[in-house]
Order: C-alpha cells, then sequence, then structure tokens
C-alpha cells in the first residue's frame, strides 16, 4: 500500500534507515475468511494472523533498522485454499498479534480524530472494555471507530501491562505525542481483570 512507502520513505529522510516489509516475512493467514466473501486477487473478508515469526524483525532490529512493515501475508500452510496469493490483513487487526509477538510495551491506533468521542464529541481519555460495550450500545461509537475500538481491545487482551491508545496522528511528532497521558484515548483492563491477575501472581 502507498502508506508504508511513505513512511519508509519519511524515515530514510531523517536517517531511521528501514527496510519497507511485507508481513509475509513475519505472519501467515488462517485459510479463507473468518467472515464473509471468497479469496479475491489479493482480499478476503474477516481475514486473521495465523502466527508470526519474528526472526527476521529480531534480526533488524539488532542491526539498527526500524522495520515498516506492509501487511499482507501468505495463506498458512495447514489450510486449504488459493496460494497463487498474497492476503491483505486491516492493519488495525494485524497489530495486537504482532505486539504480543514482539513484546511490545506500547502500541498506538493513530488516526485522524483526537480519540474516542463521547456523545457530546468530547475526548473519552480512558475506556475500559465494559465502557466500550456501553458506548457501542448507546450507539456513540459508529462507522469506522468500531473496528478501531475492537482493534484496541484485541491489543489490550494481547498485551494486558501495556499501553494501548487510539490517539491523533496529525502534527510531527504524533508518535510522542501519543505517549502523553493527555492525549488519545488509553484502554484499560477491567477491575475484575486486574484483580484475577494479580491474584494469579499472588
Amino acid at each position: 500500500g502507498l502508506l508504508p512507502q511513505v513512511l519508509v520513505e519519511a524515515s530514510r529522510r531523517v536517517q531511521v534507515g528501514p527496510p519497507g516489509l511485507s508481513a509475509r516475512a513475519v505472519v501467515r493467514l488462517p485459510g479463507g475468511a473468518h467472515g464473509e466473501g471468497e479469496p479475491t486477487r489479493e482480499h478476503v473478508l474477516g481475514v486473521q494472523v495465523a502466527r508470526v515469526d519474528r526472526k527476521l524483525i529480531d534480526g533488524l532490529l539488532a542491526l539498527g533498522f526500524v522495520p515498516v512493515i506492509a501487511t499482507v501475508a501468505p495463506l498458512d500452510p495447514t489450510t486449504a485454499g488459493a496460494r497463487d496469493r498474497l492476503y491483505n490483513i486491516n492493519a488495525d487487526h494485524a497489530a495486537a498479534p504482532l505486539a504480543k509477538a514482539f513484546g511490545c510495551d506500547a502500541l498506538l491506533f493513530l488516526t485522524d480524530v483526537p480519540g474516542v468521542l463521547d456523545e457530546h464529541e468530547r475526548l473519552i481519555s480512558h475506556l475500559t472494555p465494559a465502557q466500550c460495550e456501553t458506548l457501542k450500545c448507546q450507539g456513540v461509537l459508529r462507522g469506522g471507530m468500531i473496528p478501531k475500538v475492537e482493534a484496541a481491545l484485541d491489543a489490550l487482551r494481547a498485551l494486558p501491562q501495556g499501553l494501548v491508545k487510539i490517539a491523533p496522528a496529525a502534527g510531527p511528532d504524533a508518535v510522542l505525542d501519543a505517549l502523553r497521558d493527555e492525549v488519545g484515548t488509553r484502554f484499560r483492563p477491567s477491575p475484575e481483570s486486574v484483580a484475577a491477575q494479580e491474584d494469579s501472581h499472588g
């Protein structure tokens, strides 16, 4: 896609020096669609990451590179389906399994709005899974924000101790800004989940 190319070029200009990679180097997909539809040239609805092979990325990181990954991949070899193509993965949905595989401390979903907004268009600074479900039932979450919030909740389950946020992509320092407490919407585990984790480690 165009965005990875833009990121690669921008990173080269500031001398970060990343290689642009296809996700086929690190992920594979289960067969067919988990949603509706049949494989087309490169797209199938509901595709999910099956597993992640981190060796290539680990090697690049060790050499000081910052990989930019395009989320396309071949079909998982244990699954029946067309193998003469690469499959597009929704980048938001690919983020959680990739972040889990690499043990990331933070996962930022950068978008064109300040974060998750309430019914009065005000930023919500923190959300739990239960609060997200309430907002969805009330119709406050709608359109493209629904799959983005679902992806953030997937990431929260994958990284219960990590920083998971939806934050604005605008500005020259969007990534650093998104790490600030007052920027974007942070997703937190429910109190019950936190208590269960504490009990399991107790």
